[in-house]
């Protein structure tokens, strides 16, 4: 999603390729989920940093260079073969440096315990409208589900507790 919103009307020819990304995000998957993380966004931060170290690099010399990414089911196929021209290259960077960078800010906003609008405010901006829209329906189900449980859910701390306990059931609804 983000590398879409990324590139809304850009040159195709430039765009990071969806199989190169995509089996980049499993390996970083495979190697960094056994390890201990505090929680999935912790992880998949993790993932994201880990992304340019994961495939192989060859100097041709004035600047340019051959990536190389082995297809785990077919050997001889090279999936960073797509990536490897300097506009795609370039592009994965600057990509790669913007998604860690919103990314960076996404954690802050959470972390600094702020209202819903701040970071749904940062996920509009990074991850676009629809992203945002999917965020506040989400979030108004997971409300209404808690409310249908009789639980409420109190937060404490920097966002890293969640305390459950039972509620009454809402009933004034306006009326006096």
């Amino acid at each position: 999603v983000h590398r879409n919103f990324s590139f809304a009307g850009a040159n195709e020819s430039v765009v990071p390729t969806s199989v190169f990304l995509t089996s980049l995000i499993a390996l970083a998957y495979k190697r960094l989920a056994p390890h201990p993380h505090d929680g999935p966004l912790e992880l998949f931060v993790d993932i994201i940093t880990a992304l340019p170290s994961l495939f192989q690099r060859r100097d041709l010399g004035n600047g340019r260079q051959h990536w190389m990414l082995r297809n785990p089911f077919a050997l001889n196929d090279n999936l960073a073969d797509s990536m490897n021209t300097p506009e795609r290259q370039e592009a994965f960077a600057q990509w790669h440096g913007k998604l860690k960078s919103d990314l960076n800010r996404l954690v802050q906003a959470i972390d600094d315990m702020s209202n819903s609008d701040g970071v749904l405010e940062v996920v509009k901006k990074s991850f676009g409208s629809r992203a945002s829209q999917a965020m506040l329906e989400h979030n108004a189900k997971s409300r209404e589900a808690r409310r249908a449980s009789g639980r409420a859910n109190y937060f404490v701390g920097a966002a890293t507790v969640s305390v459950s306990s039972v509620s009454r059931s809402h009933t004034f609804f306006g009326d006096h």
